[in-house]
């Protein structure tokens, strides 16, 4: 089965809270269609929230998302960052998704600071879809749709 996944992974500090991060886009257009591709985007408050896009022909990692197949469908199950914070004891379930479909998972992180005493606030999104895809398949509203956004402040 064709699958195309995307992260877009914002990236921050306080400075930026509530600005122009709050505003930056969660999908973008495919650089590129194959049949097995993962589509990277990071926006990060040091570069001035300028896309930098990365594409990858295969699956995602599989410490970040998990795709187990099953005839014309994929289970698709965000893996949370080992360092991110808050702990999340509840969280939602995997969802399928058929061909023709797509599913967004947003999920956001606080981290501290490696050399200071600052939050770095991070925002995921995944967008997966299965089945031929146009290259703005993710520009539109998706079939899924599952958050995981929590207060970080």
């Amino acid at each position: 089965m064709d699958i195309v996944a995307q992260w877009v992974r914002t990236v921050w500090t306080e400075d930026a809270t509530g600005g122009s991060a709050a505003t930056l886009p969660v999908a973008f257009e495919l650089p590129e269609l194959a049949p097995l591709l993962t589509h990277e985007v990071t926006q990060q408050e040091w570069h001035d929230f300028a896309p930098h896009s990365t594409v990858h022909h295969g699956r995602p990692d599989e410490n970040q998302v998990t795709l187990h197949e099953e005839a014309d469908r994929v289970r698709v199950n965000l893996q949370v960052s080992p360092i991110g914070r808050p702990f999340r004891a509840r969280r939602p379930p995997a969802v399928w998704v058929k061909q023709g479909e797509v599913v967004r998972w947003q999920i956001n992180y606080r981290y501290s600071g490696l050399t200071t005493d600052a939050w770095i606030y991070a925002l995921d999104t995944l967008n997966v879809a299965c089945g031929p895809v146009a290259e703005d398949v993710f520009l539109s509203t998706p079939t899924h749709h599952v958050s995981e956004l929590v207060n970080l402040f």
